[in-house]
């Protein structure tokens, strides 16, 4: 799914701190399953395409999904995806790394999860598992090319 506008963020709760997650470990069990399907009559928004936004934790070193909340403000049941399994649901599924913007903006872009923030909290994960843990210091962006603003028409520099 190529997503062409900035995309609201799922939910982290770590150390009793809640974050903005910038990374979708639900969308790895969509891949490998059926179950795509069953969220298509959600409700869907230009800034939230995948039609849903997952509310996350990390608890005993693993991830675990807690929620699952729709546009519409409401739950949608864990068991329609993951029958048979008590919330919360442990993402073994998932093996990457979940970025956590944190501090400043320095640069928004307009698509999917790549706006720049002072730092990024990111934590390994393999099989649902915590495997560490890390803060990235982003450098600010060069400043800006006047070349740029050069190439907006006149008539629109006027507006």
């Amino acid at each position: 799914m190529q997503v062409m506008t900035a995309q609201f963020t799922e939910i982290l709760s770590h150390a009793g701190k809640r974050h903005s997650l910038c990374t979708l470990p639900l969308e790895t069990y969509l891949d490998m399953t059926s179950k795509r399907a069953l969220l298509a009559d959600l409700h869907g928004h230009t800034a939230c395409t995948r039609r849903y936004v997952g509310v996350w934790e990390i608890a005993d070193g693993r991830l675990l999904l807690t929620r699952l909340h729709t546009l519409k403000e409401e739950d949608f049941p864990l068991d329609v995806l993951f029958p048979g399994i008590r919330s919360p649901i442990f993402a073994n599924w998932f093996t990457g790394t979940l970025r956590c913007p944190k501090g400043e903006l320095l640069k928004y872009v307009h698509f999917d999860f790549l706006s720049i923030y002072e730092r990024d909290w990111l934590i390994d994960v393999k099989d649902g598992l915590v495997q560490g843990e890390r803060l990235v210091v982003n450098p600010p962006p060069p400043p800006r090319d006047p070349q740029e603003e050069s190439d907006i028409p006149e008539f629109l520099k006027k507006r």
